[in-house]
């Protein structure tokens, strides 16, 4: 994973999340289950491409 990459799937997914509350919140057409579920794994997602960020700046 080059660190650009990284960056650029760490806003989509940060996009995602406001789309997720959004429909859930605003206009709930999603369940609770189905928000927990997308943010939780969206959330862990994020986790994983931070740490690998921070790897790559590390070596950079």
């Amino acid at each position: 994973m080059e660190l650009e990459d990284g960056e650029d799937e760490i806003a989509h997914i940060r996009e995602l999340q406001t789309k997720t509350a959004e429909r859930y919140f605003k206009e709930g057409s999603i369940s609770r289950e189905t928000y927990d579920s997308t943010m939780g794994d969206l959330s862990d997602r994020l986790s994983e491409l931070e740490q690998m960020k921070e790897k790559l700046e590390e070596k950079s």
